[in-house]
């Protein structure tokens, strides 16, 4: 019973660190999606990466995403689209067109 006890804590402590990834914000560079960079450039396409992945996935995306954000930034970009990404065993990505609009 104690065992079961212990094994059920363990995995609640665990799965408490598994969340999804928090909004990250970089200065300068705004998420977008398509319609709200109708009428921008397209400058490039930019990927951020992060050793975090499994039940820190969430911590993750988050750092890959800021990487990507500054990314954008350093090529002359304002905005982003975020890309659906599989992600692989080993790292976390994230991938984004980067826009200059205005």
């Amino acid at each position: 019973m104690r065992l079961t006890i212990i094994i059920t804590l363990a995995a609640l402590a665990l799965c408490a660190c598994a969340g999804p990834a928090t909004p990250v914000q970089v200065q300068g560079v705004q998420p977008s999606d398509e319609a709200g960079v109708a009428g921008c450039r397209y400058i490039d396409t930019v990927m951020g990466t992060s050793g975090w992945y499994g039940v820190n996935a969430g911590l993750g995306m988050s750092n890959a995403r800021t990487e990507a954000l500054n990314q954008a930034l350093a090529v002359g970009g304002n905005r982003v689209v975020w890309v659906p990404t599989a992600q692989n065993y080993g790292s976390t990505q994230a991938h984004a067109k980067v826009y200059k609009c205005g």
